[in-house]
């Protein structure tokens, strides 16, 4: 029964909106963001890297059953492309999910250094670990190592993007099916001030197709 409990609270508001950072199967996400992280931080060149290996929970692989991808939707849902797409990269919109960047040779030659495995239910047990969480650890060809753990992904209500870069979310996909940028660029300010619009028509103008 809702009576009594309809808006109480309103789900955007408790535990929150959750928005998708990457457009791929989100239980890659915390592997994702935490990659994006270590690249960015350490200037890390696919070149440079001997391995990376990777760890989830044992049901993740589940859904993520394209190891070797030969299309971008298997790519969506290979934990090695997208972790290929931002080591090689350093992104992975809507521009990378595609056949042509999946069987790229730069990208094939990342995905052969990707190391996915499982940890054991005994260790999930032990370590009080999330449903989500990943451990990354980069092993360097000059021997260096950047090992971290994560357990959740950015967007989630836990850890939600910044106005920043759901406006940068945004400029990616209008920028991927070709929108103008002063359409994308005002359709975002009558978004962030849309308790302010005295017509929305003046948004779903701009939002249609």
């Amino acid at each position: 029964m809702i009576c009594g409990r309809l808006g109480r609270p309103w789900s955007y508001v408790s535990p929150g909106v959750a928005i998708k950072p990457f457009p791929s199967g989100n239980i890659s996400h915390p592997a994702m963001c935490k990659m994006l992280e270590l690249v960015l931080a350490h200037d890390i060149r696919t070149e440079q890297v001997r391995r990376v290996n990777v760890k989830s929970n044992r049901l993740v692989p589940l859904n993520l059953t394209f190891h070797q991808p030969k299309t971008g939707l298997q790519g969506q849902l290979s934990m090695e492309f997208c972790l290929a797409a931002i080591l090689t990269l350093r992104r992975a919109g809507l521009a990378e999910f595609t056949d042509g960047v999946v069987n790229s040779p730069e990208i094939q030659q990342a995905i052969a250094k990707i190391n996915y495995t499982v940890y054991s239910d005994d260790q999930a047990a032990e370590g009080k670990y999330a449903f989500l969480t990943t451990f990354i650890d980069i092993e360097m060809n000059d021997g260096r190592r950047f090992s971290e753990r994560v357990d959740a992904a950015k967007g989630s209500a836990a850890l939600p993007l910044s106005t920043q870069e759901v406006t940068d979310k945004f400029r990616s996909c209008a920028e991927h099916v070709g929108w103008p940028v002063g359409r994308t660029e005002k359709s975002i300010e009558l978004i962030l001030r849309l308790e302010d619009v005295d017509d929305v028509r003046e948004l779903t103008q701009l939002l249609r197709k």
